[in-house]
């Protein structure tokens, strides 16, 4: 029986399989597809790296996709699982997971251009779907798994929300600075049944953006823009576990008659430690999508001129190529491949992404390597990837024939 079959009339299907590479200082390793998935896509992870979550397109019916948990079981050995949506839902994906890998939300949906609603995921009970709150992204989920938080459109508005079992809604909408949000999506902090802290990305009616804490200690509640000193674009700002800290990617403004692109930095929720990287010259943007609760790692990805997407790991303000990395410690692992690096272990040794993103052989990947300790800014190296090479002499030669 075809697997499009079975993930119709299944409530709950599980499809494992194994892979493993060659262990040594570093290794790379990519999630093994389950048989009848032609593709899976990262999103989102446990704190410690070892449990992925996301979603894998089904094979003979690529809009529709299954909800995926890849388990590292092992330093290069990961196990893969496929779960079926419920019926009548034909599509799925899982797009939160708690800090220990035990509790998982996503959302579910009945055809392409449907509504999609949330729903809480067990791999032992299956989806307990959220029928209330129709037109969501799921963004994350609170340690105990009762409630998610994410978007909810209305009117064509992305909304920050909480969706729960009997509970939930619209985040407000009113800062205390005066302020009224146009967009939102909360993209961290601390979630459960009697407060929440949340931090998130907005834009505002009068055309500005920047970063919202929504906070509910009963009896004090409010929502305010965060930090204080920050004078940027916000495109992005999700926040590290503890929510302490946020990662942030802002446009970045070039001299006038350039295009304006993105950078990241990282900064205390209170505003009062900023770093800021630089762009390299050939670089087209940066974007992080994480930060260790100490802000000593950042990761994401870095698009180039030459419409490259680089999986790139920010140690304060060096920046290095994870894959560039990952080849000259050994592993095995082609270091030309565009790839996404989603997250990262707080100790910053493991870390996980999407490789090759925008095609069709696109996989969940886990990988490890050290990333070396902080030195003062090299000269040499132009580009700023952590590696003295002669691209770096290209990229200066470019530079100099462009002139200022």
């Amino acid at each position: 029986m075809a697997l499009g079959h079975l993930f119709c009339a299944s409530v709950l299907v599980g499809i494992t399989g194994l892979s493993s590479t060659a262990l040594g200082q570093a290794w790379y390793v990519e999630a093994p597809l389950p048989p009848g998935i032609i593709a899976t896509t990262a999103s989102a992870s446990a704190a410690d790296g070892t449990v992925v979550v996301g979603s894998g397109a089904i094979q003979g019916s690529p809009s529709n996709t299954a909800g995926i948990i890849a388990r590292l079981t092992a330093p290069g050995v990961v196990q893969t699982i496929a779960y079926a949506p419920p019926a009548p839902y034909l599509s799925c994906a899982i797009t939160a997971v708690n800090s220990d890998g035990t509790a998982f939300g996503g959302w579910v949906q009945a055809g392409s251009g449907q509504s999609r609603f949330p729903a809480l995921f067990s791999p032992n009970t299956g989806w307990l779907v959220l029928g209330a709150f129709p037109g969501v992204n799921v963004t994350g989920i609170s340690e105990d798994g009762q409630l998610l938080m994410g978007q909810q459109f209305v009117n064509g508005e992305g909304k920050a929300a909480i969706f729960g079992v009997g509970v939930g809604g619209l985040l407000s909408t009113t800062t205390i600075e005066g302020k009224t949000i146009f967009t939102s999506v909360p993209e961290g902090g601390v979630l459960t049944l009697n407060g929440y802290s949340i931090t998130g990305s907005a834009t505002f009616t009068d055309g500005t953006s920047g970063i919202v804490q929504w906070f509910l200690a009963p009896p004090f509640a409010g929502t305010q823009i965060l930090p204080k000193g920050l004078d940027k674009s916000i495109v992005r700002a999700p926040s590290s576990r503890d929510g302490q800290r946020l990662a942030i990617t802002y446009v970045h403004y070039w001299p006038s008659g350039s295009p304006s692109s993105f950078n990241v930095g990282s900064v205390t929720v209170g505003g009062t430690d900023f770093t800021f990287p630089a762009l390299g010259p050939n670089d087209a943007g940066h974007e992080v999508n994480s930060v260790t609760n100490d802000g000593s790692i950042m990761v994401g990805q870095v698009y180039g001129a030459d419409n490259s997407t680089r999986s790139s790991v920010w140690r304060s303000t060096t920046r290095h190529d994870l894959f560039n990395l990952l080849s000259s410690a050994g592993a095995a692992v082609n270091p030309a491949q565009n790839s996404i690096t989603l997250a990262s272990s707080q100790t910053g040794d493991l870390f996980v992404g999407t490789v090759r993103p925008t095609e069709q052989s696109r996989r969940i990947f886990f990988a490890s390597v050290t990333i070396p300790a902080n030195t003062p800014d090299c000269p040499a190296d132009f580009n700023r990837d952590g590696f003295v090479d002669f691209f770096d002499f290209d990229d200066f030669i470019g530079a100099f024939e462009t002139g200022c």
